[in-house]
């Protein structure tokens, strides 16, 4: 049984804070001592004031027999106990004084002498009620200011599971705080991608679950991580049944959409119009034109998936940049790269270790895009139909092109070798290079309808293509007609990007 000191501070039963071994508090046991302690300080006071040695033991006597009529009282007139009888009625423990039952208090309830009786029978030496005098109804007994808690239901001898509240307010602030410093301190996409997955489980409040990733995006420049709490924030508009939120009406679906369409806008205006000037300096206008894509089977080095050859055509031209983005450029993006970063690899290199997710990000950032799989090779080959726009030979490659044969293990400064016929450097080796395409397209199905549009998968993870070599590789795979790809969730040391327009 649970009890609660004084009337002005009734017990709030909690189900599940309930316990049949709750020590009962006893006023006597703090009493004597207490009065002791009066009785010996009222006794100085009387010194005090002068009285004589009669009065002082007038007043002594006083002192203890009030002592002994307080010590006769039980602890029931301090504790109020509410309980349930047979009947389902809420009553009060009566109070007693020196032994006796004084009447309880019931505003407006007339006391019954069945009701006296009930509730005599079923209070047992301890002030509870036994087990199987449970009310047929739920009774619920919230306390002073509380908002009402679901009571036990009993049904067949056992009781239900507890149901427990929503927390409060502050407990989902101090939920929130946590989730936000769980987000903040992730420093893996992989972490970042399960906290995400986890987070409107956790918050509950639809409208706190907007409050965390409002904060959570305006926090970070991280393109993988606001890659993903943009997916988040999409679902989240389309009401995604599997995200496990409860109620969300159409006002936070709305904020969810338009915190999802600015994803980028509290980042720096003069950092994105300075990137933006830089790309357009590198910018290089690829002609309208035709070409043969893949290669013969008789190239050296050749694999299965670069045929057959088939002609693209391209009714217009587009603009692709001269070099791969460079960690500088990069890193006005997102600042915080710069940690990511090798020491031998400088400012002027092409960067490096950057997700699929975080180079569409970028270019999305300044207005361009990723180029398709088909513009890439088009656009390297400059008209050429060697293994590399330079010829056929390895002494060809090394002329135009960084490869593990000569790149004294590390990616080098961006346009230091000659530029294909269109002015486009580095386009074999230093770096690979993200495209736009979903998974590499089976050439045996024909040339595409639009060359400018990449092939694209229903599976947002799919493996996304990549192009031109690296510094780690040989030089087979550094031709103009080699083709891989790689998982978009990873940024890998070999793997940079360009943009196209």
């Amino acid at each position: 049984m649970t009890r609660g000191i004084g009337p002005r501070f009734s017990a709030y039963i909690e189900e599940d804070h309930h316990t049949d071994d709750a020590i009962p508090f006893h006023c006597a046991q703090a009493l004597p001592g207490l009065l002791l302690g009066l009785s010996a300080g009222l006794a100085s006071v009387g010194v005090t004031l002068g009285l004589d040695g009669e009065l002082s033991r007038i007043f002594l006597g006083l002192v203890f027999l009030g002592s002994a009529v307080l010590l006769g009282l039980r602890s029931e007139p301090l504790v109020e106990v509410r309980k349930a009888t047979r009947s389902g009625r809420v009553r009060q423990a009566s109070p007693r004084w020196l032994g006796f039952a004084l009447p309880a208090s019931r505003k407006g309830q007339p006391q019954s002498e069945e009701g006296e009786a009930e509730d005599t029978e079923g209070r047992t030496a301890g002030g509870s009620v036994e087990d199987d005098e449970a009310p047929t109804d739920p009774v619920v007994l919230p306390g002073p200011g509380a908002a009402p808690r679901f009571a036990r239901e009993p049904h067949a001898g056992k009781e239900n599971p507890v149901q427990h509240p929503p927390p409060s307010p502050r407990r989902q602030l101090l939920i929130a705080r946590d989730q936000l410093r769980v987000l903040k301190s992730a420093t893996t996409w992989q972490q970042v991608e399960e906290e995400l997955i986890q987070l409107p489980r956790r918050a509950g409040d639809p409208r706190r679950l907007m409050e965390i990733l409002q904060i959570f995006v305006r926090s970070t420049t991280n393109g993988a991580h606001l890659w993903l709490a943009r997916d988040l924030l999409l679902r989240i508009s389309m009401a995604d049944d599997s995200l496990g939120i409860d109620v969300m009406d159409a006002r936070e679906r709305g904020v969810a959409n338009s915190l999802a369409s600015g994803i980028l806008d509290h980042l720096p205006d003069r950092s994105r119009l300075r990137a933006r000037r830089i790309v357009m300096e590198s910018m290089r206008a690829i002609p309208a034109g035709r070409f043969l894509m893949g290669s013969p089977e008789r190239e050296a080095g050749r694999s299965e998936i670069e045929g057959p050859v088939h002609e693209v055509v391209f009714r217009r031209g587009y603009s692709m940049m001269s070099v791969p983005v460079t960690n500088a450029l990069y890193e006005l993006f997102d600042p915080g790269h710069r940690a990511h970063r090798l020491s031998t690899f400088s400012a002027d290199h092409p960067v490096v270790h950057v997700t699929w997710y975080e180079a569409a990000l970028f270019a999305e950032w300044l207005g361009y895009r990723l180029p398709t799989e088909t513009e890439w090779e088009y656009a390297a080959r400059a008209g050429s139909r060697g293994r590399y726009w330079s010829g056929d030979r390895r002494e060809d490659l090394d002329k135009v092109g960084w490869f593990n044969g000569n790149n004294a293990w590390s990616t080098r400064a961006v346009g230091r070798k000659p530029p294909n016929p269109w002015g486009l450097h580095d386009v074999h080796g230093n770096v690979w290079e993200w495209c736009e395409d979903h998974s590499m397209r089976d050439y045996s199905q024909g040339p595409p309808v639009d060359p400018h549009l990449p092939f694209l998968s229903s599976d947002s993870s799919a493996r996304r293509v990549v192009r031109g070599g690296s510094w780690v590789f040989s030089a087979r795979y550094c031709r103009s007609a080699y083709r891989y790809e790689s998982d978009p969730r990873y940024g890998l040391e070999g793997i940079g990007f360009r943009l196209a327009g």
